[in-house]
């Protein structure tokens, strides 16, 4: 018997292996975790586009998902689909690379 199957090529289709990076991310959002940095920050947004909360949310998920060393959370968020996980919001990896440097925006109450 000769073996029927034709196979054939998918060249548009990219495979991501997101992990916990999704369940971390609407956690995040569940508990406001943004909500409540950007009422705890003054936010200049000619100096970013994206708000503070949303980079401290993207340190959090890079944190809980073994990325280390924060400073090269690029090539964590590139192997990410970020318009899957950022739904709504124009963000790209530069952006992202910013967030361990949000940190100090951050006016604590004394």
């Amino acid at each position: 018997m000769k073996n029927s199957n034709k196979t054939f090529g998918m060249p548009y289709i990219t495979t991501v292996t997101p992990g916990a990076v999704p369940v971390i991310t609407m956690l995040c959002r569940r508990a406001k975790i943004g909500e409540i940095v950007n009422q705890m920050v003054e936010w200049d947004e000619d100096r970013s586009k994206i708000s503070p909360g949303l980079l401290i949310e993207s340190l959090i998920v890079c944190i809980f998902c073994g990325r280390k060393p924060l400073w090269r959370v690029e090539e964590f968020w590139a192997k990410q689909d970020l318009k899957l996980l950022f739904d709504g919001v124009d963000v790209t990896v530069d952006q992202l690379r910013c967030a361990p440097t949000a940190v100090p925006w951050i006016n604590c109450p004394k």
